[in-house]
């Protein structure tokens, strides 16, 4: 989830409960404690950037992980780039990788480029690529 959607996202799935941001805040939270891939990606989001909460990389990296374990590719693409740059959570480029692969085997073209840097073939990358086919070729 991008930052810039995190309003309509609210808007869009009912989470417009009260007028104020605490209690829209409170609803997403209960609702991501209850395994809502989307208030756990929104949540992330929240403290990732700081929007209405504290910045908080670890509480991100937290909400992430959870949305990320559910298959949500956007949410194991960021879980990826925290471990890529140590945000939160201790640097580990083998987490990173994880992420990346789960996510650009979903079509993430983001993941796709992440990984042709990590394995050194950022100029082999397929953008047209079909989710589930190969994305990065390697040079014969």
């Amino acid at each position: 989830m991008h930052p810039v959607d995190f309003q309509k996202f609210i808007a869009d799935e009912g989470y417009i409960l009260a007028p104020d941001f605490r209690k829209k805040r409170k609803a997403l939270q209960h609702a991501a404690r209850r395994g809502d891939v989307a208030a756990q990606c929104a949540l992330a989001t929240l403290c990732l950037h700081g929007y209405g909460v504290p910045q908080n990389f670890a509480a991100a990296a937290k909400w992430f992980e959870k949305a990320a374990n559910q298959g949500d590719r956007e949410a194991q693409f960021f879980l990826g780039k925290m471990y890529w740059g140590g945000e939160g959570i201790r640097r580990d480029d083998q987490q990173a990788t994880k992420w990346f692969r789960r996510a650009a085997a979903q079509g993430d073209v983001q993941a796709q480029r992440a990984l042709a840097i990590l394995d050194g073939a950022s100029d082999r990358i397929d953008e047209n690529r079909t989710p589930g086919a190969g994305a990065i070729t390697r040079a014969a």
